[in-house]
């Protein structure tokens, strides 16, 4: 009923997700948080359940091998996007609903990006915050791109390569 909370587990691919809902799913509106990382729970986005009520639920997960949702095989292949993804999608299921608002933050909004991509009918939009970019290869070669631009910085001796704890040039 409205106001309240679940705490709920799905099973997808193997492995459990802890999912909490706040508010009432039965509204048709769900707003799906997604958190960052990976590798981070969800408990640092909970305050954003201030927002569900009767006309809104808000749900929150811990992603797979983090918080209290099981770990795949080490594998490479089990933490691809693509299964993130088919996460998210066993969530909304769960849920019961056909669409949903995907509110996604760093890598959560990476997550939601492709989601959108592989599940299109599936959402109703998206918000994103400090966001990731919309693949996780312009990532990476953001990460490299930014990784140079630091040598050319050291070497320009404009900064310090490896900066003393606690000197100027650490803070």
């Amino acid at each position: 009923h409205p106001g309240s909370r679940l705490d709920l587990t799905v099973e997808n691919d193997g492995i459990t997700l802890y999912v909490r809902v706040a508010g009432d799913p039965y509204s048709g509106n769900v707003l799906i948080i997604l958190h960052g990382g990976p590798g981070m729970t969800h408990d640092y986005m909970l305050n954003l359940e201030a927002l569900a009520g009767p006309d809104l639920a808000v749900v929150s997960y811990d992603q797979r091998g983090v918080g209290r949702s099981s770990s795949p095989a080490e594998n490479p292949d089990n933490y691809t996007l693509a299964k993130y993804a088919q996460d998210l999608d066993a969530v909304r299921q769960a849920i019961g609903v056909d669409q949903v608002i995907l509110f996604g933050h760093s890598w959560g909004g990476i997550l939601a990006q492709r989601y959108a991509t592989l599940y299109p009918e599936h959402v109703d939009s998206i918000i994103l915050m400090g966001s990731g970019p919309p693949t996780w290869e312009k990532m990476l070669q953001c990460q490299e791109a930014l990784v140079q631009r630091i040598i050319v910085l050291v070497q320009q001796g404009i900064i310090v390569e490896n900066p003393e704890p606690g000197s100027p040039e650490a803070e």
